[in-house]
């Protein structure tokens, strides 16, 4: 391949026609020496973000029994429905914070100082302006409907709590919103450890202003400040710490531009477009269970599906070490590293996520029992269903962090918005036949036919061939 592979999401309807993608760069004489640099530095990120993620998944588990048992049922459900909302709201930061890392990853791999300055400070505008627009959407709604009524609420006490407690999701959103280009920059630039480093300390302190937070009866609004607020300030301080060292990263509003602004955007919104498609097939089960069962039903599902949670933890992570770990390669020409990498994460990946998703329905519900009671109890068939959906989910994020590192993003959007158009239908039909438990199945069903096989025949094909 020889043009840039940040072209070739602007190339792909073509690509898919013709069966053909724009090559890539000739490997330069500096992408052949960074190959071992590569490496360790992907190994400090993997490294650092699995602690990270051990430390938050293991607080966030010790949480749940402890905010179910201060908020109740009704508003610990109306709690998970408001993460639901705000993972889907979130996806705005997502589309511009991934235009920003694959922008900086090809930057990085050009050694372009001055374009790594500029898109860090194009992003941090956009997401300024994103933030603004969200708080005056939000100010004239929140005059206009009774949050009890639309979230179905039936207790005094969960109905009291919404509107307070929606307000203070959305102010947090806003402010957390606006620099989330912070990390997006650390990963970007493959210091994702600092980022991990950095969101160890936030989700420490959150625990501990959460638990200040019930203690004083601060009610929902409280625990959701404290949850989700703490972080984001511990974000900025990291943040201010990064840039001392690296002076050309702090936003400027002079460095910004509408080059910028539109490289981020071509990128930008085509990540945004798969990852709402995506996170909405599976956030969406939640308001699904809501709307045709009740708030109580929501923590049957959600509270199995934190064991989902605990299992993509690593292959998450390896999604935000390997994408612009592969985006600075390609942009060096370094494919054989980007092949050789590929297939290491794979087989240390796929063996984790085979034993889960066999012990998930052998030990899951004891776990459960153990965890918050007897106030869940989850079938096996659901649990089983979760088992494989992280199976699936596990194979299909490797093979994403390889289409973005490459900018191939429209493929990925074609094949997500089939995995949703059938999904949809199917759940909604189940779940009133089945149950919750249907959920999970018709995830994982969907998404390997409609996504996992087209896209590791894609990848296969057109990126780790020899021939490419």
């Amino acid at each position: 391949m020889r043009s840039n592979a940040g072209r070739g999401s602007a190339n792909l309807p073509s690509a898919l026609i013709t069966g053909t993608l724009p090559n890539m760069a000739e490997p330069s004489p500096s992408g052949l020496g960074r190959g071992k640099s590569r490496s360790r530095q992907l190994i400090h990120t993997v490294a650092t973000g699995i602690v990270a993620r051990i430390i938050q998944t293991g607080l966030a588990l010790i949480m749940v029994p402890v905010l179910l048992n201060y908020l109740g049922k009704e508003r610990y459900g109306l709690w998970e429905t408001l993460i639901s909302l705000v993972a889907l709201l979130g996806l705005v930061a997502q589309g511009i914070g991934n235009g920003l890392v694959q922008r900086l990853a090809e930057a990085d791999g050009r050694d372009n100082r001055e374009e790594m300055a500029a898109t860090v400070s194009s992003s941090a505008a956009l997401l300024l302006t994103a933030s603004l627009a969200a708080i005056m959407i939000f100010a004239v709604a929140h005059f206009l409907v009774d949050w009890g009524d639309i979230l179905g609420l039936k207790t005094v006490v969960a109905r009291h709590d919404a509107a307070p407690a929606i307000v203070c999701v959305v102010a947090v959103f806003a402010f957390n919103l606006t620099f989330s280009f912070i990390p997006r920059t650390q990963y970007g630039l493959q210091d994702g450890h600092i980022a991990a480093g950095w969101q160890i300390i936030g989700s420490v302190l959150a625990v501990i202003t959460v638990l200040v937070a019930i203690k004083l009866d601060a009610g929902l609004a409280g625990v959701a400040v404290s949850m989700l607020g703490v972080p984001g300030l511990v974000i900025v301080g990291g943040g201010i710490v990064y840039v001392r060292n690296r002076p050309h990263l702090l936003p400027r509003v002079r460095q910004a531009s509408w080059k910028s602004l539109k490289q981020i955007l071509a990128i930008g919104w085509l990540s945004f477009l798969f990852q709402a498609i995506q996170t909405i097939s599976l956030k969406l089960d939640n308001v699904l269970v809501l709307g045709f069962l009740s708030a109580e039903a929501v923590i049957d599902l959600s509270v199995p599906m934190r064991l989902f949670i605990l299992v993509q933890t690593v292959n998450t992570l390896l999604i935000s070490a390997l994408w612009p770990a592969y985006g600075e390669a390609i942009a060096r020409g370094d494919v054989a590293w980007v092949r050789q990498t590929y297939g290491r994460a794979l087989r240390l990946v796929l063996p984790i996520a085979v034993v889960a998703a066999v012990l998930l329905p052998i030990v899951g519900g004891k776990v459960i029992h153990l965890w918050v009671g007897g106030v869940v109890a989850p079938s096996r068939y659901l649990l089983a269903g979760i088992g494989a959906l992280s199976l699936v989910m596990t194979c299909g994020g490797m093979v994403t962090s390889l289409l973005n590192g490459a900018s191939l993003f429209r493929v990925q959007v074609v094949m997500a918005i089939a995995m949703f158009a059938t999904a949809l239908p199917l759940k909604i039909i189940l779940l009133r036949q089945v149950g919750i438990a249907a959920l999970p199945w018709v995830m994982t069903l969907t998404y390997a036919v409609c996504y996992l096989f087209p896209a590791l025949y894609y990848a296969r094909r057109y990126i780790l061939s020899e021939e490419t």
